[in-house]
Parts: C-alpha cells; sequence; structure tokens
C-alpha cells in the first residue's frame, strides 16, 4: 500500500480491511522474535503485525 490508513507507531491497530500477509520463517529468522506474525508494506517501511491482537508489533524503515 502506498498510504497506511492507520497510524505509524508501534502498537496502532491495524484496521481488519488492511491486508497482511505471514510473515515468510527465513524473515522472522532474521528478525529473531517475530515468530508467527504478519506483515504489509506501507510506502518503503515494513510493518510486523501481531497476529493476535493486529497491533504494529514493529516497524522498519525504508526496506525498498
Amino acid at each position: 500500500m502506498d498510504r497506511p490508513n492507520f497510524e505509524m507507531m508501534i502498537g496502532t491497530s491495524v484496521p481488519r480491511q488492511t491486508e497482511v500477509a505471514d510473515l515468510p520463517p527465513e524473515v522472522a529468522k532474521v528478525l529473531n522474535g517475530f515468530w508467527g506474525d504478519q506483515y504489509l508494506i506501507a510506502g518503503n517501511d515494513l510493518v510486523i503485525v501481531d497476529q493476535h491482537s493486529r497491533r504494529a508489533a514493529g516497524i522498519i524503515a525504508d526496506v525498498r
């Protein structure tokens, strides 16, 4: 997505209508601690989304 429909802060709820994907195991291993979480790309940023709470658990800037 080009622009997220939520505030880009850790702990912010990610709306249910926002499409997320499962975080690949290889990426989870590199990031160490985000096993089983999901993600989305917002602009140039990678947003890690907790699969249970749908809250932003991490933001990695400028991944593109």
